[in-house]
């Protein structure tokens, strides 16, 4: 499978602040915008999640999607 046949999601916290699907993300001690972006991803089945915010979940083990940043995705695009 290459990055065009992924689904992606992109670090932006702006409308999923509702989404309540959060606990185990925030358990792990993610911010409550963090773990809402990572519960959405995971709940999206999404394999990767671009993101510019160096911090984000990196110290979060087996995390069941890729962390990539902009410039690595279209340069994953670029090859594919």
């Amino acid at each position: 499978m290459t990055i065009r046949d992924s689904r992606i999601v992109l670090d932006t916290n702006v409308w999923i602040y509702g989404l309540r699907q959060d606990q185990d993300y925030r358990g792990l001690g993610c911010r409550r915008g963090d773990a809402a972006v990572a519960a959405l991803t995971e709940h999206v089945g999404a394999e990767v999640l671009v993101t510019e915010n160096r911090e984000f979940l990196r110290d979060v083990p087996n995390l069941p999607f890729r962390l990539v940043t902009s410039s690595a995705l279209l340069a994953e695009l670029d090859q594919s």
